[in-house]
Parts: structure tokens; sequence; C-alpha cells
């Protein structure tokens, strides 16, 4: 008799008030240290490369893209103390709309990874980056180009922009515990706080218009259930926190 493997997957996202939205994906879990920096070599192997691509609301307007990569390694490994630093590269791209309003970011993760008896794991990471957000007025049209006829480019829209593109430096935090007995039977918490120096986002000059710092919650079960199969389940909170 033949055993039945099945697998029971759920993901419930839960978010509360939120001024803006970061980079993000459905299936987050391919892209490790974006969803936390505690993420970064934690993993079996010696090199780990990550792509990402979305395309969203292709058929309603200009569609929305968003590419992304990262790698990341074990650094230095020392098996007496039972530990090992990490660290990795990601880099994001993200253009919405017709302005193609962009994001370009990359960020450098740093990890500490700490093992302890009964296969448990400790691990602390750190993610400083940069980033730019750009937007081309050119490609938007306004009421002061309407010539009585139809839609005239040469004709001033007399609009004052202050910039197209700004810079600025961002820093996240994260934490995260796990238990691993094996590939089957693993169970994963832990939490990143984004954002921590809420840097200027601003295209007007504007020194009151911040990135809000992100809180974000994390757990991941894995289960093999004998004579029935394997369980999975995962679970990801993220809120505004100032």
């Amino acid at each position: 008799m033949k055993q039945i493997v099945v697998v029971l997957c759920f993901v419930f996202c839960g978010s509360i008030y939120l001024n803006a939205q970061d980079i993000h994906y459905t299936q987050y879990f391919a892209g490790p240290i974006n969803l936390n920096s505690a993420y970064t070599s934690f993993y079996k192997g010696t090199q780990r490369y990550t792509l990402q691509n979305k395309t969203q609301w292709r058929s309603v307007t200009v569609p929305f893209k968003t590419l992304s990569a990262s790698f990341d390694m074990p650094i230095k490994k020392r098996n007496i103390k039972r530990d090992m630093f990490g660290g990795g590269i990601s880099v994001n791209n993200d253009q919405a709309g017709d302005s193609k309003f962009g994001t370009t970011q990359m960020n450098f993760s740093f990890s500490y990874i700490r093992a302890f008896k009964n296969y448990q794991y400790i691990s602390v990471g750190v993610q400083p980056g940069i980033a730019q957000r750009k937007i081309d007025y050119t490609a938007l049209y306004f009421d002061n180009q309407w010539d009585g006829y139809s839609y005239n480019p040469a004709l001033s829209n007399n609009e004052h922009f202050s910039k197209e593109k700004f810079f600025f430096f961002d820093f996240s935090v994260g934490l995260l515990w796990a238990k691993i007995k094996d590939k089957n039977n693993a169970i994963e918490a832990g939490m990143a706080l984004s954002h921590l120096n809420k840097p200027k986002q601003s295209l007007f000059n504007n020194k009151d218009i911040r990135l809000d710092q992100k809180f974000l919650a994390h757990f991941n079960l894995k289960k093999e259930i004998r004579k029935f199969g394997n369980m999975s389940g995962c679970f990801v909170y993220a809120t505004r926190y100032i």
C-alpha cells in the first residue's frame, strides 16, 4: 500500500494603517534577505543566489515592475564555538505607473548565527543600504497642455518641480530563532525592524516627510506526520511602527 503524502500550506498576511509600501513579493520566502536580515547565510550550503521578478496590473494601466536579486554566503565558521558569521548583498528595482516612479536600492546584509543544543539556532542580522527614488515628469500630462482641441506637449505645464530624484541611507535589523531537526521538521520565528533612521522621502524638500519604521513578524512551521505526510505553514505580519 502506497503512502499518501498531503502537504497543507497556509499564508496569512495582516497589516494596519501604512503610509507607504516597501518592495515586496507574494512569495516572500523566495527572497529571505528581503524579509529579514537575520536570514543572511542561514541555510545549509556554501553560496546562495536568488532572483525574483514581478509585473502587476498590466491590463489596467502601465504595469508596475519589480526585480530583485541577492547573494549571500558564510564568511567565517567556528566549529568550537558553534557559531558563524555571514554576509550578503541584495539589489532591488521597482518602477510604477506613467511617471516611471522608481526605487533602486542596494542593501548589505550581515549576520551572526549561534547554534545551541536540541537543534536550536539564534541569528542576529543588520542591513545597511543606499537607495534612490526618481520620477520622470516629462511622461506626465497636465491640464495646461490642452490647447482647446487636443493635448499639445509643446505647451508648458506651468508646474515647478523641486527635483526629479534623491538618494537616502537606510538601516534595518532582524532577529531569528529556529529549531531544525531535519528538512521535514523545523520551526522558525523571527522579527525585523526596518527604516530605523526614518530617511527623508520628499521630492519637494519637505524635511517632515519621512519613511516610517516598519515592524515585521514571521513564523514558519514544517512538520512530518507519520503515516500521513508533511504539513507546512507560514505566517507574516507587517505594520507601520513609529
